[in-house]
Formats: C-alpha cells, structure tokens, sequence
C-alpha cells in the first residue's frame, strides 16, 4: 500500500500489506520512501505524539517547485521547514498518525475534499450545482463503498411540492459538472440530520433516506440476453439495473468495470 500526492511524484510512503489467516489485515500506507519525509505536524506546526492525529507534511527533493502561474496557492502549501532550516514542506491537508511501529496510518482529508477514482473531489461544488437544480433545496454529497470502490453518493432535501427525477438531476449536473463529478447514487431525505454540534451528521444519513425515483418506466421488457447482462450490472455497480436502454456509464460504470 502507498501513499501519494502529485506535488510530491506521486508516492511518498511504501508499506507491506500483511493478511491474517482469516483474512483481515491492519492497513497502513507505510513509511517514508528513502529520500522523502513524512511529519505529521499539528496546528502549531509542531510534530505530535505517536498515536495522536495530525496532518502530513512532506520534505525531501522529489517536492514540486509550485503551482504554475499560481503563487499565492504556492505559499500557502509548500511552506519553509520550522524544524530544518534551508528545507521545505509541503502541506497536504491529510490527517495520519503514526503507530508506535513506525508505520503510518491514514486518516482521511482535514477538510471535505473526497478522492474517487484518483480525482480528487470538492463535495461543495457538486452540492452548490445540485441546489441550482428546480425541486431540490438542500444537499450533501459523500461517497459510499461499492464493489470497485467508493461511489459518489448525493443525499437530496426536495421541496415541499417539488418532483425531482433521477435523470432531470444527473443530466442538470453534467450541464455544468465534469463526468466524475456527477454522483452515481441519488437518495432523497426529509432534512439533512446534523450532530449536536451541528455538523452534518454522515452516519444518520442513510436511515431517513430513499432511492431517488426514476424518470420513466422502461418502454420495454429486456431480452433473457439483456436480463442477464442487467443482472451482472446490478452485482457490480450495487445498484438495481431494469431497464435495457440504461447507459451503463451514467449508472456509474467505468472502463474497469467494464473489463469486470
């Protein structure tokens, strides 16, 4: 398993995958390849405990120059090294901690970009167009895991009077959205359940949710060819596949499932 950014050719740490006889296994991304480091500083910038979650920096000269044409994005990632003087960091905005082995285990992002199919994802945006869309006016996007990984996921709050169909929503995203930014699974939920704090509350979503109606009843039933090529969707795109002039691609396909 590896962990990686562009801004720094990719991989940063390397780490062995070791499975138990049952099957599990303890995932980690590793340690630092030989000519990088990795810091895992706090607020202050000051390294933290082992155990005790932080967010990556990375040093050493696999470290990109910058961002073309961008200088102010620039100083704010790739910043000078408080602990050695005349390096630089670069500041990821991943979380980890390091386990009293050594190893890093990683955490997820600091703040809500989401990461599908190596792009790298701001919910906000997807949620913005979504509230643009007649019917809908309230969202939050997120991902839920399915056979070839994580799947863009869109929880909706419809008005009162409104009806909003699944391809009226997919097809006002990509009006304005790039491909791998239109979610592959639509739910509609009364309100967006949030913490006690307030917060968007991820785990309550689902519990009030329903699947987003489909726009229209198929015009007819599959062949037993397409039947059973529907079926073999189903199982991989983890979602229910009837009609035969689907598109596989807008349910969520790609072209490694495909080859699946």
């Amino acid at each position: 398993n590896m962990y990686g950014i562009t801004e720094t050719a990719i991989h940063a740490t390397h780490g062995r995958v070791v499975f138990a006889s049952d099957g599990s296994f303890d995932a980690t991304v590793g340690r630092p390849l030989p000519d990088l480091r990795i810091l895992i500083l706090d607020r202050f910038l000051e390294p933290v405990p082992v155990g005790v979650p932080g967010e990556i920096f990375v040093g050493g000269p696999a470290l990109a120059r910058g961002y073309l044409n961008n200088p102010d994005l620039t100083a704010e990632r790739f910043i000078d090294d408080p602990h050695t003087p005349g390096q630089r960091l670069y500041r990821s905005g991943d979380l980890a901690l390091f386990r009293p082995d050594g190893q890093i285990r990683y955490l997820g992002r600091k703040d809500r970009q989401l990461k599908v199919r190596g792009y790298r994802i701001e919910p906000a945006e997807i949620e913005s167009a979504l509230r643009a869309i007649d019917g809908v006016s309230d969202a939050l996007v997120t991902t839920r895991p399915g056979p070839q990984g994580p799947n863009l996921t869109a929880y909706l709050v419809t008005a009162p009077d409104g009806q909003v169909r699944h391809r009226a929503v997919t097809e006002g995203l990509r009006g304005s959205l790039p491909g791998y930014m239109v979610p592959t699974h639509y739910f509609t939920v009364p309100a967006l359940p949030t913490t006690v704090n307030g917060k968007a509350d991820h785990d309550g979503l689902h519990t009030t949710a329903t699947v987003l109606t489909a726009d229209h009843t198929p015009s007819r039933l599959p062949t037993s060819t397409e039947s059973s090529l529907l079926a073999i969707w189903s199982t991989l795109l983890d979602t229910p596949c009837t009609d035969p002039t689907a598109n596989f691609f807008e349910l969520g396909g790609d072209s490694i499932t495909a080859l699946r």
